[in-house]
């Protein structure tokens, strides 16, 4: 453009604008051009003041880059001129220079070499007064401004430019933004390849395009329509930054364009005239950064095209749906990582991600981002999908053996959203499948990599997720039952439902194959006194060996709840961990089948661990453990040893502190020699022990531990060895015995104590015992009968004298104690 501004306006502007590259607030505006002045000789004076802090330090060469740089002009000829010229006058006189120069360069927008350089030099003189004359200007505007920028107004524009910007515009009458991009404007972009338009949009407009590659639009209303049909050249469009719930709409393209979605969660819609995308292979290029991460909504919409390849670059994105039903191949590829669908909520809806049931080939394998794509709507198509070195996840619907997956590096997931056809699809790098339907049917013959097999919680909306098969699943494989993350109420308490799980080992190894069973809500905590529901695990193979149970994400007040655990007699070992409560076999059946089981550890359970274990330790010996601090509730029952002989059950609760209750029936009647038949070691609180046992000659080891045990030997016919240690039974925490049998049928094992002969007696009390001395008799037993009942009365520390470290336990339906009754050694 033609110089506009002049005299002291114009040079002041100009000696800021060559000099510093900038404009001065208006303050400091208004006060340079008073001291310019009117004249020649001031202006001049002015100039020389404010160059001359610029030439400190300097050199003729420096001082003839700046000048050059600031301007816009680059001619290695004229920088080295004007060295010479500004060494010859003096690095003092630079402001006269530069302002000599400005002027100069201003009337030269004719000239070949310099006539760009020079309409330029005034658009950004003019931009400088316009800024600093602004009294609402109080900061200087510093660096590069725009002046190669052609703005829009609200009114009807003509114009052409390189870059073309259309932002919203106050309008003090209306009190209104209004767009600056019209229906009656009239681009026309430059020689460029590259020429742009930018305009920020709040509703609809037709502005006739010419030669304008590249077209972003700002969308600040809810449903900005930019009609097309009279833009010629485009290239490109954009959506750029748009307001979250806008949906912007680019209708009547003439021709095929790129589209970008950048840092934005507003739904882009691009739509081609029927003539554009009427070929079989007309394909689409997206890229997205940033879209949609936020809000977790941003849709996608193109009509007609076949290919869309995607790229995925600047930021993650998240498109809810692609909605493009002719599409039937997708590329992926740049580093960012890119969500196209969600996997719903329970329910696996087909309609997150791509819409096209067309969709045969996704080729992602150049993409190093973690994806996660939705292309379950086509499942019944036959399927090709590979993707790169992310940790990647494919929705997916239909799955046979004519689909092939390939998920390359990374842990990646195959999402099931419905029954499949337990034909073996060909899935290779895939180390999990997730089944959110009920029924799931699977064959991982040809899926070698398989590790993990989730089920999906049931929501509200949907039904108990299962597993009516899974056959080839290898040892070490791990079914994770997975909660949605956010707490999911339905009513009170919080629920957490999951169905069956039925799978087969095809690879087992006979003696060491184990299967891993996980709750998890996806790293949050389940909410207060919430229930995890899990169905029957079923085994139909009978050939595993070794379970391990662990539940995460559930506090002490939460209870996880596995309704049946059917794998077989060939489970030797079963392993349970969790910070709630645990209850096994909660359909109402005991674990009947798990009779091979040699080892059943549940110290890690925190809360109360319940379970009802069939006839154990018969042809081997087996341990039952518990722990935490809560109520833990166990019945179990020992084998009749017809499988081996001298077997032994026990049940060890030595690591729980809470009031635990076990209940044992002892069918054992192939005795050998001294080995007990049961042992059982209760833990520091009050425990509960109720003791059948067959056999006569049966041998029971019970130590009751610490607390006040309650041991009910009613219905036991063995020989049941009452086992005592320092700090059992104290006064205040006194064990209650039911059943013992005196006279050398059953005995109390005092070994640990190490009494000395001279004090292996008992002293009947004619009362009970109240600490006075010499109550012992000299003996280290005291014991007191009365109605029936007996107290036995220890003296830990030998003083003949009943203080609080003696051991006091309380023998009901046992008429005398005697010195015969006690194993002293």
């Amino acid at each position: 453009m033609p110089q506009q501004v002049f005299g002291a306006d114009a040079v002041v502007s100009m000696v800021n604008r060559a000099l510093a590259n900038t404009s001065p607030s208006h303050s400091v505006y208004v006060n340079q051009v008073a001291t310019a002045g009117t004249t020649a000789a001031s202006q001049l004076a002015f100039a020389q003041t404010v160059g001359a802090q610029y030439a400190v330090g300097k050199t003729a060469a420096d001082l003839s880059a700046l000048l050059l740089g600031n301007m816009g002009v680059s001619n290695a000829i004229l920088e080295s001129a004007l060295t010479d010229y500004i060494a010859a006058n003096g690095p003092k006189n630079i402001g006269i220079i530069a302002l000599q120069l400005g002027q100069i360069l201003s009337g030269l927008e004719g000239d070949v070499t310099f006539g760009a350089a020079a309409a330029k030099w005034n658009q950004e003189v003019t931009n400088a007064y316009q800024y600093s004359s602004s009294p609402n200007n109080n900061t200087p505007q510093q660096g590069d401004d725009a002046s190669g920028v052609t703005s829009l107004t609200r009114f009807t524009d003509v114009v052409s430019g390189h870059e073309i910007r259309g932002y919203l515009d106050y309008n003090q009458f209306t009190g209104l933004d209004e767009q600056t991009l019209t229906t009656s404007d009239r681009l026309t972009g430059t020689a460029a390849a590259d020429d742009i338009l930018f305009a920020q949009q709040v509703g609809g407009s037709r502005p006739t395009l010419n030669g304008i590659e590249i077209v972003s639009i700002d969308a600040k209303g809810a449903a900005p329509v930019l009609d097309m049909s009279d833009a010629n050249g485009v290239k490109t469009v954009i959506n750029a930054g748009s307001a979250e719930a806008a949906v912007l709409r680019f209708s009547n393209l003439k021709n095929l364009v790129d589209v970008v979605v950048r840092n934005t969660n507003a739904d882009t819609r691009v739509d081609f005239n029927a003539t554009v995308v009427a070929g079989a292979a007309d394909a689409l290029n997206l890229t997205v950064d940033g879209a949609g991460v936020r809000a977790d909504r941003a849709t996608f919409t193109a009509n007609g095209i076949e290919t869309l390849n995607i790229t995925a670059s600047g930021a993650a994105s998240v498109l809810g749906n692609v909605v493009s039903a002719n599409v039937s191949k997708v590329t992926v590829s740049g580093d960012q990582n890119l969500s196209v669908g969600t996997k719903g909520n329970g329910d696996g809806n087909p309609g997150q991600g791509f819409n096209s049931n067309l969709i045969t080939t996704v080729d992602a394998s150049a993409a190093t981002g973690n994806l996660f794509l939705g292309v379950a709507a086509a499942g019944g198509r036959d399927q090709t999908i590979t993707t790169g070195s992310g940790n990647d996840t494919v929705v997916m619907s239909g799955l046979t053996a004519a689909d092939t997956v390939d998920l390359g590096a990374g842990t990646n997931r195959v999402v099931l959203t419905d029954a499949g056809s337990n034909q073996a699809a060909k899935l290779t790098n895939v180390q999990q499948v997730e089944a959110r339907v009920a029924a799931t049917n699977l064959n991982l013959v040809n899926a070698p990599s398989v590790n993990l097999i989730a089920v999906a919680e049931t929501l509200n909306a949907g039904v108990a997720a299962s597993i009516a098969n899974v056959t080839s699943v290898k040892s070490g494989t791990t079914f994770a039952f997975e909660g949605e993350g956010a707490a999911n109420v339905i009513g009170n308490p919080e629920q957490a439902t999951f169905g069956n799980v039925q799978f087969n080992l095809s690879n087992a190894t006979g003696s060491t194959d184990v299967i891993n069973v996980t709750y998890g809500n996806a790293g949050s905590m389940l909410g207060a006194n919430g229930v995890v529901t899990i169905g029957v695990l079923n085994n139909s193979g009978n050939n595993v060996e070794t379970m391990n149970l662990t539940f995460s994400d559930v506090g002490a007040d939460d209870a996880v709840n596995v309704q049946d655990i059917m794998v077989g007699n060939a489970l030797r070992t079963l392993n349970v961990t969790s910070d709630s409560r645990v209850a096994l076999g909660t359909l109402g059946a005991d674990l009947t089948d798990l009779t091979g089981l040699t080892s059943v550890d549940a110290s890690g359970v925190k809360g109360a661990f319940t379970a009802t274990f069939g006839l154990l330790a018969d042809a081997a010996s087996a341990t039952v453990k518990t722990g935490g601090a809560g109520n833990n509730n166990v019945t179990v029952a020992k084998g009749d040893g017809d499988g081996a002989t001298g077997t032994t059950l026990t049940v060890d609760a030595s690591a729980g502190t809470g009031a635990q209750t076990f209940t044992v029936n002892n069918t054992d009647t192939d005795i050998t020699g001294t080995t007990p038949s049961f042992v059982f070691v209760g833990g520091a609180g009050n425990d509960t022990l109720t003791l059948t046992s067959a056999a006569a000659l049966a041998l029971n080891n019970i130590s009751g531990g610490k607390g006040a045990d309650t041991i009910n030997l009613a219905g036991s016919n063995g020989v049941d060895r009452l086992v005592f240690n320092v700090g059992d039974s104290q006064q205040g925490a006194m064990d209650v015995i039911t059943g013992f049998k005196a006279a050398g049928a059953d005995v109390i094992d005092l070994r640990s104590f190490g009494f000395d002969t001279q004090l292996q007696n008992v002293t009947a009390a004619a009362a009970a015992l109240n600490g006075g001395a010499g109550q012992f008799g000299g003996n280290a037993v005291a014991a007191f009968s009365a109605g029936g009942n007996t107290t036995l009365y220890v003296d830990v520390n030998g003083d003949d004298r009943l203080d609080a470290n003696d051991l006091v336990v309380s023998f009901v339906g046992t008429a005398a104690i005697v010195g015969g009754d006690i194993l002293w050694a």
